[in-house]
């Protein structure tokens, strides 16, 4: 996936199990929170019934890094955002990706500037 970094893994919402095990899956206009020992995924809807999403690390100090992260509607990734950001990257999807009845989902892996390897675990929330 990544190349091989020295440091600290850590997961950035909590521990990964399958995504099946969300129950009950929230509403996406319900505007979820993910949170973990590392930071926080925020999931929801915006104008026009899009899809948004993003996230911060605790303490923010920990945000400047390299950012994989994949944007899932159902089973299939409709965004990515991959490169080097200062902060923890944020963004959307139209209501003719983000369908009524999607689950959404975002899978993010961050090798910070200090060398810490953070990955997401299960989050999702229904459009």
């Amino acid at each position: 996936m990544l190349p091989l970094v020295l440091g600290v893994t850590a997961t950035l919402i909590g521990t990964a199990v399958s995504a099946s095990a969300i129950v009950p899956l929230s509403k996406c206009s319900s505007h979820p929170t993910f949170a973990g020992n590392s930071g926080v995924i925020n999931l929801g809807t915006g104008s026009g019934e899009s899809f948004v999403w993003g996230g911060r690390m605790i303490p923010t100090a920990r945000e400047p890094g390299v950012y994989r992260i994949s944007v899932y509607a159902g089973s299939k990734v409709k965004d990515r955002k991959n490169g080097h950001y200062p902060y923890f990257p944020h963004g959307s999807l139209p209501a003719s990706i983000a369908r009524p009845g999607y689950r959404m989902s975002i899978s993010v892996t961050l090798v910070s500037d200090t060398g810490n390897v953070y990955t997401s675990a299960q989050n999702g929330c229904s459009m």
